[in-house]
Formats: structure tokens, sequence, C-alpha cells
């Protein structure tokens, strides 16, 4: 079974304004309990609209200009991602719907079909039973890494480094004897749906 853990970062938490500027994939096959990592890939993403980018959006993610030199808009990486992305089994992230309805919107933009997405996992609707049940304060990505002492290279809300995070948390969160099950793009787990804050938050 192939699982392709998945992860953006965005100019911006509003996908009719801002756009993604950074994507990291992380490919593992999943057999008998083991895992064996596939492959790893991090795309930087030019923004068409960098004067509608939040400031602290960006402040997060580590954007500037010199560091994505050379990068190419979304058109250019837009069959690459598809062809990733459909590839997979299933997928998994962290409070997943938010990056799947991006990259939805983002093939939208550019007239084209949005990816076939994978059924998927989310780490943070696992970890909500552990919050829950008293055993874990939050269900954030920063909160769990820090409960659980995963260590990591890379700077934190970068993607690939985020993919990295998120595989790491996953395994915790297995050992914890959390079960899982798998949302769609259609029927997905939205924990802020129908409040207006939920709409302005990602993954902190």
């Amino acid at each position: 079974m192939k699982i392709l853990v998945l992860d953006t970062e965005t100019t911006g938490l509003d996908i009719l304004k801002h756009e993604i500027i950074q994507i990291g994939f992380l490919c593992f096959e999943l057999s008998d309990d083991k895992q064996e990592i596939i492959s790893k890939k991090e795309i930087n993403i030019k923004p068409k609209h960098l004067e509608l980018a939040d400031k602290k959006a960006l402040e997060i993610n580590g954007f500037t200009k010199r560091k994505w030199r050379g990068s190419k808009i979304f058109d250019e990486h837009a069959d690459e991602i598809k062809d990733l992305i459909e590839q997979a089994d299933y997928l998994l992230g962290q409070n997943l719907i938010f990056d799947l309805r991006f990259i939805s919107q983002s093939f939208k933009n550019i007239n084209l079909d949005a990816p076939k997405f994978p059924k998927y996992i989310d780490t943070k609707k696992m970890a909500s039973v552990l919050v829950s049940e008293g055993k874990l304060k939050s269900a954030s990505m920063d909160k769990m890494c820090e409960h659980f002492k995963v260590t990591f290279e890379g700077d934190a809300h970068t993607a690939l480094t985020d993919c990295e995070r998120t595989l790491s948390v996953w395994n915790c969160l297995l050992k914890e004897n959390v079960k899982y099950d798998y949302n769609s793009f259609k029927k997905p787990f939205d924990p802020y749906k129908n409040k207006e804050v939920g709409k302005k938050k990602k993954k902190l």
C-alpha cells in the first residue's frame, strides 16, 4: 500500500485570494506494519500575486524572494503534482482538507481538472481522540511534536519538514493504539466547519 504524506505552505488562508508557494511529498510503502520510504520531494512555487499575501503567513513559512529565486508558477508544476497525488493509494496529513482545497482551487484557477484525491488519513482527527480522553493537551502539530518529543531536521512550517513531522506523529499515535479511518475530499474531516475562525486556521 502506497501512502503519500502531503503538506502545503501558502501565502495566507483564503483559497480565493492566497496561493500555494510550497508543496511537500513524502511517499512510503506500508506492508505488514513496516514502512519503507520511497521518495521525498519539495517544490517551491512562484506566487503570481505576492501583493495579496498575508505577511504573517510568509513569516511563518519563511518565504523570501531570494529563497524562491528561480521557482516556477503553479501551472508549470500542475502535471507533476497531479501525477504524484493520483499514484498514491492513500494520503496522510494534518488537517489535510486545508491542503486539498488549496490544491483543488489552484487547478481551478488555471482551468484544469483537479487531481482525483485518494482517501486520506488525518493525524489531527486521530489526535482529537487523545485530547478528548485528556491524554493530550492539543491536536496541533507543534504541540504533538513537543508532547511526543519528535525530533526533526529543517524548519517547522516548511512543506517537506512538515511531511516528516506528520509521519513521525502518526507513528507515535499508532503506538498509543489510536485507530484511524479514512476521509475523502467530498466527505472530509473538517474540524473548523461552520466556524468563521476555522476558515482562518490551518494546522497551528
